[in-house]
């Protein structure tokens, strides 16, 4: 991915700047307050180090690269939890402990995101369609997703 510089107008940034702060200052007494420690140490760390900003356009295809790669189990079907991760980590601050589950027995299926924003999941050896619940809900055909119509 290629670096890109934009002008952000002042107003802007002096607002970001603020929530950034706002953050730092919750962190630090969170984490002073964790370790049981004075908030003067980390304090006096903060400002003698260097700090950048880098803001990632995540509408630009990322190839996943700032998506943490858990697989999560709320549903059926499991699924990566795709939240945004620290630029070089693979996992986000929920699952920094995180231990891949065995999954050899369980078969792969491909994501796919309709354009009204539905997920369905493509079996790649049958061609099955299944929603988040793991219900057999159609077939994949010639590129396209055949959705079955069930009538009471």
């Amino acid at each position: 991915m290629e670096s890109k510089t934009h002008t952000v107008p002042k107003p802007l940034w002096d607002a970001l700047e603020g929530a950034f702060q706002k953050k730092i200052r919750e962190l630090i007494k969170d984490i002073a307050t964790t370790c049981r420690q004075s908030e003067k140490p980390l304090w006096d760390a903060y400002r003698q180090s260097k700090h950048t900003v880098q803001l990632l356009d995540l509408a630009e295809p990322t190839e996943g690269i700032y998506e943490c790669e858990a697989l999560c189990t709320n549903t059926q079907v499991y699924t990566r939890c795709r939240k945004t991760v620290v630029f070089g980590q693979k996992f986000c601050a929920e699952h920094e402990y995180y231990h891949e589950p065995p999954t050899s027995a369980l078969p792969i299926l491909q994501r796919c995101i309709s354009d009204t924003h539905e997920r369905f999941f493509i079996h790649k050896e049958t061609n099955s369609v299944y929603d988040h619940e793991y219900n057999k809900i159609g077939l994949f055909k010639d590129n396209r997703i055949e959705l079955f119509e069930i009538v009471d």
